[in-house]
């Protein structure tokens, strides 16, 4: 870490890898979130055993899947 700087373009290259990887993390974690939110109201109307969610259930699921597919063609 002490020479990190001595030569501009490795450390160039590797500051634009970390930032590449950054980003797919946040995606990742964007992607978890979202499933932990669909899969908290199926939870919730499975507890509550609230049928009348089930369409408001299967729109996040196809939000999400929509998602899933966004995150999945950009780290291709």
């Amino acid at each position: 870490a002490e020479n990190f700087w001595d030569d501009n373009k490795a450390a160039q290259k590797i500051l634009q890898e970390t930032s590449s990887l950054k980003k797919w993390v946040e995606e990742y974690q964007s992607v978890e979130n979202h499933f932990n939110d669909v899969n908290g109201l199926i939870e919730m109307a499975e507890t509550e055993k609230d049928e009348s969610m089930e369409q408001e259930i299967e729109t996040d699921i196809n939000k999400f899947l929509k998602h899933l597919d966004e995150v999945e063609f950009k780290n291709m």
